[in-house]
């Protein structure tokens, strides 16, 4: 995928066929994603519900990518308080599943209520036995809370360890969690800063603290010496905005639904960030066209495939006037057409690097950042006077991030 885009951007340059030829001794080869962390099985499981031979079983997706799950009596990989918590899910869940008081959610006609289940220490998975959160997941009915309420008490009376129990409507992405028992909400400390976060915003990047050890630092290499005006929408409670905000007079996030615009107004908050803007947009595609406007650009976003036609992706930086992309990508393909098209509209390949970020899937974050040709950024400490915009595709859901000036 690097290797087409680097073409793309060679055949856009004109470079001669002499200049892309390779001399000397070969480089050293290293991996181009890191090798996932040994721990990550240790703080998160995400456990996956279907029925196998009309039995409900609990497991893990399958390493081949097909649509099976792999059974998990004991997954010994878990931390203590995750283990524990597991095995007391199996025995409450299960006989509920096999006496169809709680049914598997079918996707292909919405019948069935839960789908999967995330567990989730409540402190980092290097600290000590921390408390656990437990966040189910399906089609939430009201005629089926009930047996859902009695689900959690039941869990909180046989698990001490058990922090929070929640519910997570697929059918309602960008909405908070349902509280069935517990508190929701964790106050974390990252990078000398404190951040609220709920159940959705634990399962993207910010919630795994040793991925974002590796990540964060790239951000920040791709982001380089921008200052001014700094516009953010990665749906993370306002983390990375919050993050690279104090080498900015102004930040504005446009969030994607109710818990990210309250999320980001709680954390601006607890971070005194008094020069922050928060704009509540219903998802995120609202996010998009909110954000092109805002630009200056009022024309309709056509986003096939989650992702910007060539044209739209002209006018749109044309308007902005902007000197630098950054792209945090989960979807590769998408990234890919993506940047054809910033290629295409005068931009080139300044930064790229690749990480695996997933426990039990081939799923790959990417950050990479394009320069307008010919246009410098000003030294550290220097005004900005044109745009820079980070564009973000997590999870399938195409938001955008960027600096101007007013």
């Amino acid at each position: 995928m690097l290797q087409e885009l680097q073409r793309e951007q060679q055949l856009q340059q004109q470079l001669s066929s002499q200049q892309q030829r390779a001399y000397g001794e070969a480089p050293t080869v290293t991996p181009l994603v890191p090798a996932p962390s040994e721990t990550q099985f240790a703080a998160r499981a995400d456990i996956l519900l279907q029925l196998v031979q009309g039995r409900p079983q609990l497991g893990l997706p399958a390493f081949d990518g097909s649509s099976s799950i792999i059974h998990v009596q004991d997954c010994i990989r878990l931390r203590g308080p995750l283990r524990d918590v597991y095995r007391h899910v199996r025995e409450v869940l299960l006989p509920l599943l096999d006496s169809r008081r709680l049914r598997i959610l079918d996707h292909r006609c919405g019948a069935g209520t839960l789908s999967g289940l995330t567990l989730r220490l409540a402190e980092d998975c290097t600290g000590g036995d921390g408390s656990v959160l437990l966040r189910l997941k399906g089609h939430l009915e009201c005629s089926v809370r009930p047996r859902l309420l009695q689900l959690a008490e039941t869990l909180s009376e046989r698990c001490p360890a058990l922090k929070a129990v929640t519910f997570y409507d697929i059918g309602r992405p960008h909405s908070p969690d349902e509280v069935l028992f517990g508190s929701d909400a964790l106050l974390v400390s990252v990078f000398g800063q404190r951040f609220r976060i709920t159940g959705g915003t634990r399962e993207t990047i910010v919630g795994r603290r040793d991925s974002l050890q590796q990540i964060w630092p790239a951000v920040k290499e791709a982001a380089g010496a921008a200052t001014g005006l700094l516009w953010g929408a990665l749906g993370s409670g306002g983390f990375f905005e919050i993050g690279l905000s104090f080498s900015f007079r102004k930040v504005v996030v446009f969030a994607a639904g109710v818990r990210d615009a309250e999320e980001t107004r709680k954390n601006m908050s607890l971070n005194e960030l008094y020069w922050g803007e928060v704009v509540e947009c219903t998802d995120s595609r609202d996010v998009a066209g909110a954000f092109a406007a805002r630009s200056g650009f009022y024309g309709p976003l056509r986003t096939p495939h989650l992702s910007l036609q060539l044209k739209d992706v002209r006018r749109w930086v044309a308007a902005a006037a902007v000197p630098r992309v950054i792209y945090i990508a989960h979807e590769q393909p998408a990234f890919l057409r993506d940047a054809k098209a910033l290629v295409a509209a005068g931009y080139e390949l300044a930064y790229f690097k690749a990480f695996d970020v997933s426990p039990h899937t081939v799923e790959v974050l990417s950050v990479s950042a394009f320069s307008k040709r010919h246009v410098d950024l000003p030294p550290a400490g220097g005004s900005q006077k044109k745009p820079l915009i980070t564009w973000a595709l997590p999870n399938q859901e195409s938001v955008l991030n960027s600096t101007q000036d007013s």
